[in-house]
Parts: C-alpha cells; structure tokens; sequence
C-alpha cells in the first residue's frame, strides 16, 4: 500500500471511530453497521465493494483486485475460554479470512478492555488491503505459471507434429521410391524380352511357323505389361507428377 493511501485510510478512520464509538458502544446493531460503512468508505480508495450476505448481516465478502477477502462479525464472550453467545453479547470480534467458510482465519481484531474494536479499522483496513494484494499476486503467478505450461505443452505438440509430418514423409518417400525402382526392374525385363523377341525375328525370319507366332505373340503381351512407358503407368506413383490422377 502506497503510504498516502495509507494515511488517508488512518486519517479518515481517526476522524470517525471516536465518534462512532461514543454514539453506538452500547449497540450492537449499530456497531456493525457502522463498522461496514466505515471499512467500505475507506476500502473505496482501492477500488473495494463489500458485498454482505443476505442471510448473515454480520458476514460480508470484499472484493479488492478482482480478489476476495471474507470478513465476519461477531460478539463472543469476555475471555477466550467462554463459549461465543448472540443472546448475551459482550466483545464485538471481527475475523478475516481468505476463503469462505475457512476454519483457520487469517487475523482476527476484537474488542479490547480499554480500546473498542472500532479503533483498530485502519489496521484491519491495511490488512484487508494486503491480502487482497497477496491473493492477486499469487493469482497472477498462478496464471503466469499455466501461460508458461501451455507454451510449453504448445511448443511440445508442434515438434510431435513436426516429427509426425517427418515421418510421414520418409515413409511416402521411401514407398515412393520402391514403386518407381518396381517400374524401372519391369522396364528392365520388357526390354530383355525385346531382345529376345529380336534374336527369334533373327533366326526365324520367315514367320511361317504359327507356333513361333504364337509364342510371339505371347512375348509382344507381355512386354505391353511389363513396361510402364508404354501406356505412361510411371505417372500413376504417387508424389511424382502433379496431375498423375489425370494421366492415370
């Protein structure tokens, strides 16, 4: 808290608690109602609104830096060791805590022998002040810390999918790259049995002979099969031509 803020806080509470102790001590409603008007006239400066509970008058929920401070109010017995009692109400004890219907409060103010609880406001003001500020501070670490995890966890999926879309493309490659080596083994025999072919025309000229023009026949079938020039079967693999579906 800056130290004007400050000031201002314990300048206004000094001017009002003396007034407001003498006119409502013997009160017990009007105590509290004036101990919330005096913490939210001095919480305004921080930007607080105190948001009291419809169905408990003596508990209200601050909020200060989008954070929630919880504070009741609530009269007790003389000492410590008495059990707490509205119907017979003697100290007036504010506790604050940082979640709702927490057991274990942050700071607790109550009515002194020789001073009101009253005139601890500025104090219980400051305090209210600082854990809100606690409260944002670790919110916003927590925040910081889930931004730095997401980064991370983003950077994490980007290099799987990098890595994936790698592997994918090693493994269209090499499938890429055997059917191409498959069209160049089978080019290789079309074109053995194209020599072949040629040593019968060779020795065989004649082609009277209708078995030789049977089995000729038969190469010449195989040989079209074989060879993916013929019929440009080597634009159907995939990655090798941009309009090979066209070609096929």
């Amino acid at each position: 808290m800056s130290s004007i803020k400050e000031l201002r806080v314990q300048i206004f509470s000094a001017v009002r608690i003396s007034q407001h102790v003498q006119k409502n001590q013997g009160n017990p409603t009007s105590r509290i109602k004036g101990i919330w008007r005096v913490l939210s006239n001095a919480l305004a400066d921080f930007g607080g609104v105190i948001i009291p509970k419809l169905d408990e008058p003596t508990s209200a929920i601050i909020r200060i830096y989008h954070q929630s401070v919880f504070i009741d109010l609530e009269f007790c017995g003389g000492s410590e060791d008495e059990p707490r009692s509205r119907a017979t109400p003697s100290l007036l004890m504010l506790t604050m805590t940082k979640q709702g219907g927490t057991k274990e409060p942050v700071k607790i103010w109550k009515d002194a022998e020789d001073a009101a609880l009253e005139t601890t406001l500025h104090e219980i003001t400051t305090e209210i002040v600082v854990l809100a500020e606690i409260k944002e501070r670790d919110a916003q670490t927590a925040r910081y810390a889930w931004q730095i995890a997401q980064l991370k966890q983003e950077q994490t999926n980007q290099i799987e999918c990098d890595v994936q879309r790698q592997e994918e493309a090693e493994t269209q490659s090499a499938a890429r790259v055997s059917s191409l080596l498959e069209l160049a083994k089978r080019h290789e025999q079309a074109n053995t049995l194209r020599c072949l072919l040629a040593k019968v025309d060779v020795n065989y000229p004649s082609g009277s002979d209708l078995e030789i023009q049977m089995w000729r026949r038969l190469v010449v079938a195989e040989i079209e099969r074989l060879d993916p020039l013929i019929d440009k079967r080597f634009l159907t693999v995939p990655g090798t031509y941009p309009h090979s579906a066209k070609a096929a």
